[in-house]
């Protein structure tokens, strides 16, 4: 049912004409507009409960699955139409949906005989795919009218130029197909992790030496796209957020000279540099590139809610915790939440637990809204991160040192001191090496809480070269990821002193 939940979520605002779309073509449009109508609300939100609704019945019912599949079906096809209506002249991403249908019309139009109306849709199929860079479908139909001129008007001069064409798409097309195959299996390592290892640098620095070597100058969309996103994955696997965010800059720039909107790029690389001036501490410039960021997003959609991963960082680690606060709670909050991967919610439910703590040691303003968060029990964290679990030197580090921050802030000294042996082979594992320095000093700072718990001078003695040393590798020039510290070590440091005095 979540597949018919998405469509509803993403067609809501087009609420009219979908009720006049559902009814066409339907022996029993009421039902359908019904079943619609249900799921928008929240009435109904699963099979078992639609099933029974409608047909007193379990969800195998066929007269059921019917009705659902005709939801769908007509779902997708309003979803289409309503995207391919809208498009305007610079719209990419909706122009996309258009020349694609205009291309299945006129290949249907061929198998049954036509040849006119055909014609005239591949030359403009050919001259807008061509301006938006659909590379496949420039090729297409750049083929299509070589053979038209070849063998149907004869006309040498077009032939040769739409042949050129064709042969001239084609071999972009291949350098974009293998550029993105590159990419995606370096995406594909880093889905569920917040660390970079030498293995993920060497793939990136192969990948972008063999697109590097290509003979040919190419500057589509696509091939641009893929080619900065791996060279970026050099930069930031080697932590060199200097030259992430000149190479963010260079792309942002590359993007912003198209002729049509492009969004995504824009998105990425806005994100990118974010992330960058967090890492460099270069707050002020955070904000800059996080408003320009912003008026490039959708409300909603996926690289929205990695927009909010981002700014939660900035805030925190500027001290601004209370739109932390309601950032954090206005993003859970969304209706598209839930229909995120478990990945992205997993790094909101670590985010709560730390929310949890400014709550409880009372950094929050007092309102009902962080009142929830008193009861918080940090057990539940642990149960609900089953992805980063496996990422040891990523976000895994973080839930183990909020763990421990509520352990003593609930004064759970006994319990810390269970879990000291196994947290230090943790961190002689898994954090031995540079990148992971302040985090395997902050750990054996936490540890040694359970030493001298109500002795605040005797805790701080034993803690002072630990704190030394710590402040010995700054945040900015640390090889550690932003996100993996959400909220800076040496300020959580403060906190839990002022805690333990209390």
């Amino acid at each position: 049912m979540d597949d018919l939940k998405e469509l509803i979520l993403l067609t809501k605002d087009q609420e009219v004409e979908i009720k006049d779309l559902l009814r066409l073509s339907s022996r029993a449009p009421e039902k359908l507009e019904q079943y619609y109508e249900m799921l928008k609300e929240g009435v109904l939100n699963t099979d078992l409960e639609a099933a029974a609704h409608f047909f007193d019945d379990a969800p195998t019912n066929t007269n059921y699955q019917k009705l659902k599949s005709d939801v769908l079906k007509r779902l997708i096809l309003i979803f289409f139409y309503l995207n391919v209506k809208e498009a305007s002249e610079k719209d990419r991403k909706n122009s996309f949906y258009r020349y694609y249908f205009r291309w299945s019309v006129a290949i249907n139009l061929l198998h049954d005989g036509a040849s006119k109306t055909p014609h005239s849709l591949m030359k403009e199929i050919h001259e807008k795919a061509a301006f938006y860079e659909f590379t496949d479908l420039a090729q297409l139909s750049a083929e299509y009218l070589s053979e038209f001129y070849l063998n149907e008007e004869l006309d040498p001069e077009y032939y040769e130029f739409y042949q050129a064409e064709a042969d001239r798409y084609e071999q972009i097309l291949h350098l974009e197909d293998e550029a993105e195959l590159l990419y995606s299996k370096l995406a594909s390592e880093r889905a569920n992790q917040r660390s970079w290892t030498q293995r993920s640098n060497e793939k990136a620095q192969a990948a972008f030496d063999q697109i590097r070597n290509q003979n040919v100058p190419i500057h589509s969309y696509r091939y641009k796209l893929c080619a900065y996103l791996i060279e970026s994955g050099i930069f930031l696997a080697q932590n060199d957020y200097q030259k992430v965010n000149q190479l963010s800059e260079e792309a942002i720039e590359f993007f912003k000279q198209k002729p049509y909107d492009v969004m995504v790029p824009l998105q990425i690389f806005y994100y990118q540099k974010l992330l960058g001036h967090i890492q460099l501490r270069e707050y002020e410039k955070g904000r800059d590139t996080a408003q320009a960021c912003v008026q490039y997003l959708e409300e909603g959609t996926y690289n929205w809610f990695k927009y909010q991963e981002t700014y939660f960082l900035l805030l925190t680690h500027t001290g601004k915790y209370q739109e932390a606060f309601h950032l954090l709670e206005n993003t859970r909050s969304h209706e598209r939440y839930s229909l995120l991967p478990e990945n992205i919610r997993e790094v909101w439910n670590v985010y709560t637990a730390y929310i949890s703590l400014l709550a409880k040691w009372n950094i929050l303003s007092a309102e009902e809204q962080a009142d929830r968060y008193l009861s918080y029990e940090v057990e539940k964290l642990l149960d609900r991160i089953n992805i980063y679990s496996k990422d040891k030197e990523g976000l895994n580090v973080s839930v183990q040192i909020v763990y421990l921050l509520h352990l003593i802030q609930e004064q759970a000294f006994e319990i810390l001191s269970i879990k000291e042996e196994g947290l230090k082979k943790y961190s002689s594992r898994y954090l031995k090496n540079g990148n992971n320095a302040r985090s395997a000093l902050f750990l054996k700072l936490l540890l040694n809480v359970h030493l001298f718990p109500y002795e605040t001078n005797k805790f701080k003695q034993r803690s002072h070269k630990l704190l030394e040393k710590l402040n010995e590798i700054p945040f900015d020039i640390s090889m550690q990821s932003a996100e993996v510290e959400i909220i800076p070590f040496e300020k959580l440091w403060d906190f839990v002193l002022t805690s333990l005095q209390k």
